[in-house]
């Protein structure tokens, strides 16, 4: 039987290209004893006010879709914070501006502009409008450093659910409860665009979630421990870990990115105009956020570049990004959290690398990695592949590297069975059937792995909508069969066929002016109300979800 859950709003952070393998999902016993997954390890959640110092957050009220941001995504002195289903000033950085013999942990919220490029603009402290504690006032970004006043400061009280309440300083002395105003937003808490954030003598719960460090520091991502014991999602970056071993991964919902690494590009626009960037946080951030399946376009040099056609992508620093550093993000990770998997989908990105140099510089990746990669063309269980990456592969083999590895699933035919595909309806890139050598037994055994793509992407977010919904649609609806594989010898041998479904949702829209920025902000609200994903949501029919709904392991990026 085919099971559908509810999805978390981590689901939407990075906002800007899903990939999708199939939207089946298996979760935690937690849920299944119909106990959310928050309350389940609110236990082992520090209840008390915890150091956020120099956290880079970000905030929403609970089991909402849109998140903490600022009028027109600037920081022009004076600009209204609202909320807003994406933008590059949804970012925020807590600094610490506690008093002396002070027993509560006061912040100041700063917003940031292009955190990828390490930038953190003038005019961003949060205030109240006027620095009055009327009810219902609204809060601004306003100039400079903080300047001791009330309003500029905010205490974030952790709750033993995970969420916070926010309350900020305007009253000087804390015995005055009836004067105390919270964090809250406008509007009797409707989750809709420029819905104002303000100040109300009533508290909101709010989810923190984080997504790194200060600048300053040499941290670019934050780390489990941190993740477990600060953020709202308690569950932390190990979604896997509560699935069963003997599930095979065509069975799950696996988030993944699509032009992964596309946070910063060379020679690039901003992102609200940009053709190129897909995602607004980089690799590291995106595996602590769940994403589990990347995208990864190979250019030139000897230790590629990686690149979204011409344009080569940048890391945080500033530096190209490199296959190095992307298999060294990879391995970090799953260092960290050996229950995790990866899929990697590598491609050559353009004409600058030739199928030889890529063959060449993958050859070396294995052979340095001799135990990281899962290169079979059959669909693995989980428990097969903990630890590992899963590779696919749609690059040619060419030169003497070839001998020795098995190179993963071959979809070097994607392209040209896309452009010649018609219809709505997901093509089949791939239908391969054979003998091989699957774990470390070395007998090869009979395998049949069908591949499905949705990838159509030069249409508006609006346009794309009935593709990603066909897509689902049609996954959800598929039937596995038996299938005849023929050994060496003639005989016919059956096999249960197992298929991959990749849903991408990311689009340019060029040629109606748009971009993949602007297209997200259409297709990821959509999903969220999509009866395919979230059905809890469809049979409600409200905006907001039951608490316990809201961290089912289960996320689409």
């Amino acid at each position: 039987m085919t099971e559908h859950h509810a999805i978390s709003r981590r689901a939407f952070t990075l906002g800007l290209g899903l990939a999708a393998l199939s939207p089946l999902a298996s979760l935690p016993e937690t849920a299944a004893l119909g106990i959310g997954p928050r309350a389940a390890f609110a236990d082992d959640a520090a209840t008390a006010s915890v150091s956020l110092d120099n956290f880079v957050i970000r905030l929403r009220p609970a089991g909402y879709f849109r998140t903490a941001s600022v009028n027109q995504d600037g920081n022009v002195r004076g600009n209204v914070c609202h909320l807003f289903n994406d933008g590059t000033s949804s970012k925020l950085i807590l600094e610490n501006v506690t008093t002396k013999n002070d027993d509560t942990n006061w912040y100041a919220i700063r917003t940031l502009l292009n955190f990828e490029e390490h930038k953190k603009t003038g005019y961003s402290i949060w205030s109240v409008d006027d620095d009055s504690d009327k009810d219902g006032k609204v809060i601004h970004v306003w100039g400079g450093e903080y300047d001791n006043k009330p309003s500029r400061a905010f205490a974030f009280e952790r709750q033993s659910n995970g969420t916070y309440i926010i309350r900020d300083r305007t009253v000087e002395k804390e015995t005055e409860k009836k004067d105390i105003k919270y964090l809250a937003i406008e509007s009797n808490g409707e989750d809709q665009d420029n819905n104002k954030i303000c100040h109300k003598s009533k508290s909101i719960p709010w989810e923190l979630e984080l997504i790194g460090y200060d600048m300053k520091k040499n941290d670019a991502t934050v780390s489990s421990l941190d993740w477990i014991t600060y953020s709202s999602y308690v569950d932390g970056p190990c979604w896997m870990k509560y699935v069963d071993d003997n599930k095979f991964l065509d069975e799950l919902s696996i988030p993944g990115t699509h032009d992964s690494g596309t946070c910063s590009v060379d020679n690039d626009t901003e992102p609200q105009s940009s053709q190129v960037k897909c995602q607004q946080d980089y690799i590291p951030a995106q595996l602590l956020e769940g994403i589990r399946y990347f995208d990864i376009r190979l250019g030139k040099g000897d230790d590629p570049g990686i690149d979204h056609g011409i344009f080569y992508l940048l890391k945080k620093d500033g530096n190209y990004l490199h296959l190095s550093d992307v298999i060294g993000y990879f391995k970090t990770f799953l260092n960290e959290n050996p229950s995790e998997a990866l899929i990697m989908l590598a491609s050559r990105g353009n004409d600058e690398a030739t199928d030889e140099s890529i063959t060449t510089a993958f050859a070396k990746v294995m052979a340095d990695n001799p135990n990281l990669f899962y290169t079979s063309s059959h669909v693995p269980t989980l428990g097969e592949v903990r630890g590992k990456i899963v590779l696919l592969r749609r690059f040619g083999l060419a030169g003497n590297s070839v001998s020795g590895h098995t190179w993963g699933l071959d979809l070097t035919q994607w392209d040209d069975k896309i452009k010649a595909h018609s219809g709505q309806s997901m093509c089949l890139v791939q239908d391969a059937r054979g003998f091989e050598a699957i774990g470390e037994t070395g007998n090869e055994e009979p395998y049949c792995t069908k591949v499905y793509a949705q990838d159509k992407y030069k249409l508006t977010g609006t346009d794309k909508l009935s593709w990603v919904d066909n897509a689902l649609k049609e996954t959800t609806g598929r039937t596995r069969n038996k299938v005849d594989v023929v050994d060496d010898a003639g005989a016919t041998v059956q096999v249960q066929e197992r298929c991959w479904s990749i849903n991408y949702t990311s689009c340019t829209g060029l040629s109606h002016g748009g971009n993949p920025f602007t297209s997200a902000r259409v297709v990821n609200e959509h999903l969220y109300k999509s009866p395919y994903i979230n059905p809890q949501r469809q049979r409600e029919n409200k905006v907001r979800l039951p608490q316990a709904h809201w961290h089912h392991r289960i996320r689409l990026c």
